[in-house]
């Protein structure tokens, strides 16, 4: 064999263990929250598609590019039902939208509580994930994929000339409404005589 065949042949074969490498970092559990970076990617629950083991913590940190939000995708979802199918008090997976676990909670998801096909997606460019089983049932657990989405909303906090139109319009009633009240009271009732509390004459 030829130097550039032995050449072209080892970095084929180095390649190929990094890709089998990448492809097992999927089920990987991190505790403190394994980091998971750039414009897509994916990871399960340990052991996926084989059974998750029972009490275990996992946790992952999405981070996508400046100016993009965190679009969540549940392929497969497989969870314990918990004993009160409406809470999510047994094995469940925990969406936050930020950095880390004291961010807000997007969403909760369990056995009784499934996300579908409908994508989490966060508010900006982080989102915090927590797998988390018990010492009970195992399941086969979930299969995850993540894109950045660059539909970032805008925020503005100026008036449409719609709304700064209405503003002038209804102030405009107001002041005529209130004018029509004093008169009504003030003049009218001055003249029969009466009383009003709120005439200023």
């Amino acid at each position: 064999m030829e130097a550039r065949d032995k050449d072209r042949f080892s970095v084929i074969f180095y390649f190929a263990i990094a890709l089998s490498f990448l492809s097992s970092v999927k089920g990987i559990c991190d505790p403190n929250g394994a980091s998971l970076t750039g414009s897509s990617g994916s990871f399960t629950s340990p052991n996926y598609p084989n059974n998750y083991p029972s009490s275990t913590t996992c946790r992952w940190i999405i981070t996508v590019p400046e100016d993009n939000r965190v679009k969540l995708t549940f392929h497969s979802f497989d969870l314990e039902t918990c004993f009160i199918s409406s809470s999510c008090t047994c094995d469940h997976v925990e969406i936050r939208d930020g950095s880390d676990g004291s961010s807000i909670e997007l969403k909760e998801f369990c056995g009784g509580r499934t996300p579908g096909l409908t994508p989490v997606i966060s508010s900006g460019r982080f989102m915090w994930i927590e797998f988390k089983s018990d010492s009970g049932t195992e399941k086969t657990g979930f299969n995850a994929t993540y894109t950045a989405d660059g539909t970032t909303p805008v925020e503005s906090s100026s008036l449409s000339p719609a709304q700064i139109v209405g503003i002038v319009v209804g102030g405009v009633v107001f002041v005529v409404v209130v004018t029509v009240l004093i008169y009504y009271c003030c003049c009218k009732c001055l003249i029969l005589e009466c009383c009003c509390s709120i005439c200023p004459i």
